[in-house]
């Protein structure tokens, strides 16, 4: 077990330990704050115990070395202050243009959308980084971490969108009430969105693992520029057009621009960065096909709608697994024939 999950797992169980008793004797809310007290100086005592023989006996600054690792965190840090100022400005035009009705239901879309994103996010950030900064001083290493990277999350995120994309007409009335139904064809475009959006997620991680961390921001700031610029021109337009154009702009400009990027800077052309993406996405298509054939046909009908619904994600689930299977026996093929 690795000195991080030691300190994840300990201090963890110690925020229960401290919680759950004081909660039983009425110290309300304070029984989460003492809990997250004791959690965050385990968590800290114990890194110290980790990394106390790395510590230096002497403090020094190296200005050449905290230049560079400013430079670094500070365009890291200025990309997430842009994406942050961007959402409340997105929010801002879209009730201005097109009222308080469709930004609720633009809002509720986009959360629901960012739910799996959020989950797949939290793996991500954990890995990704270090796992790329350790290959950084070895392109091929490094081209080969990229590929599988990009391969193993697109397995999960491009199915888990468009499911949620092609289901939406099942489970929005069955979580949400049939209230939210104009939200569905706008949870639509933004689940499709980042399926393909999302299909490029290591990019980012890639360039600021190897201290580019300032041409992603320009590649987020392009995005940002254009998300406003979208909203603008289209505000006379309809709410669902308006994100769909929004959409549109986002993948046909900055997937290219990612793509340019990764060759300039990583020497990766084109190919070899899509290849990965492949089966997953010829699999995903396959799925979406089936769901949206048996969401217009009504082939599996049921009295109760969450048994209908769990047929058709099950149906899905089969139908993406084996494509891919059968997707990638192919591949070999062709492979071995050439």
């Amino acid at each position: 077990m690795s000195a991080f999950t030691k300190r994840t797992l300990i201090s963890r169980i110690l925020f229960f330990v401290v919680t759950i008793p004081l909660a039983l004797n009425g110290f309300g809310v304070w029984s989460v704050v003492f809990g997250n007290l004791t959690q965050s100086f385990t968590a800290m005592l114990l890194v110290f115990f980790a990394v106390r023989h790395d510590i230096p006996r002497r403090l020094t600054l190296d200005f050449k070395l905290f230049k560079e690792l400013f430079l670094f965190g500070f365009y890291v840090m200025l990309e997430n202050i842009l994406w942050s100022v961007l959402s409340r400005v997105f929010s801002l035009l879209l009730a201005a243009f097109h009222g308080t009705y469709a930004l609720g239901l633009y809002n509720m879309a986009s959360r629901l959308t960012d739910s799996i994103l959020g989950v797949l996010n939290t793996v991500i950030s954990r890995m990704a980084l270090p796992l790329f900064s350790h290959v950084q001083d070895d392109n091929k290493k490094l081209h080969s971490v990229f590929h599988k990277a990009t391969q193993i999350f697109n397995l999960v995120s491009m199915p888990a969108f468009a499911g949620m994309a092609f289901t939406s007409d099942k489970w929005v009335p069955i979580i949400l009430g049939d209230n939210w139904s104009e939200a569905i064809p706008v949870i639509k475009i933004i689940s499709v969105m980042y399926a393909i959006m999302y299909s490029r997620i290591f990019v980012g991680t890639a360039m600021k693992a190897v201290g580019e961390s300032k041409r992603f921001m320009i590649l987020s700031a392009i995005s940002a520029f254009l998300s406003v610029l979208t909203v603008l021109l289209t505000k006379n337009y309809t709410l669902i057009e308006t994100v769909f154009s929004w959409a549109v702009v986002r993948v046909v400009v900055t997937i290219p621009i990612g793509i340019y990027l990764m060759k300039l800077i990583l020497n990766m052309k084109a190919m070899p960065q899509l290849r990965p993406v492949v089966v997953p996405f010829l699999s995903t298509i396959i799925m979406s096909a089936v769901l949206i054939f048996f969401n217009m046909s009504n082939i599996i009908l049921f009295s109760n709608q969450v048994i209908s619904l769990s047929m058709i994600v099950l149906i899905g689930g089969i139908t993406y697994i084996s494509s891919v299977f059968i997707l990638r026996f192919l591949f070999s093929l062709f492979k071995g024939s050439v």
